[in-house]
């Protein structure tokens, strides 16, 4: 697997014995971070530049609907019994599969957007096998 070195970061790295680096660099090989530390040279590794930018761990959101990813913006000025009686009672049972799919890839895609690589998924949404 090649290597990657992101290089010239604000590295928050997470890790008391490493701290966060105003100016480090994180070098990957394959899938696994190797080294993290400050002006790290390496000759066989592409180096993407990340001056001017934070480089973080992975994000987890512990919490999301993805199969509403296409309502979002909705019900925000809604009461919680409302959330059941026009979400749950009406606009979800309008769901076909497909519609669940699409609506679940592209949360999912926009979490990876965000800097998350782990989401726990409430998808509540299952009245029929091939929604699942």
């Amino acid at each position: 697997m090649a290597k990657t070195l992101i290089k010239n970061g604000y590295v928050i790295s997470m890790d008391p014995q490493v701290g966060d680096l105003p100016n480090g660099d994180v070098l990957i090989d394959g899938e696994f971070i190797v080294d993290v530390g400050p002006r790290l040279v390496v000759e066989d590794a592409e180096v993407l530049d990340a001056s001017n930018m934070t480089v973080i761990p992975g994000l987890i959101n512990a919490h999301i609907h993805l199969w509403q990813t296409a309502l979002r913006g909705m019900g925000s000025d809604w009461a919680g019994s409302d959330y059941y009686s026009f979400l749950h009672a009406n606009l979800a049972t309008r769901y076909r599969p497909d519609d669940t799919f699409i609506a679940t890839l592209v949360g999912a895609l926009n979490q990876l957007d965000c800097g998350s690589t782990t989401v726990f998924d409430w998808c509540h949404n299952n009245p029929t096998p091939a929604h699942s």
